[in-house]
């Protein structure tokens, strides 16, 4: 599953089933999810962010962890 096309729904079965499967990473899922907001453009949506950076680097934290760890880290 490639998330470059913008219907890939985010839903949460899907991510699960997705991740399971080991077709999505953690990055490349915010990956998507940060282009996509900034395809919005300042809609006003979003109270606060955190900084790109830094959800992408704990995105790759994630993906260095086991996965039984993963699962109870969120």
């Amino acid at each position: 599953m490639t998330l470059d096309r913008e219907d890939v729904s985010l839903d949460l079965g899907t991510l699960r089933a997705a991740y399971r499967e080991g077709s999505l990473t953690p990055t490349s899922v915010v990956e998507t999810v940060l282009r996509r907001v900034a395809d919005r453009g300042d809609d006003g949506v979003w109270i606060s962010r955190v900084p790109d950076d830094q959800v992408l680097e704990r995105a790759e934290e994630l993906e260095g962890l086991d996965a039984g760890v993963r699962r109870r880290s969120g």
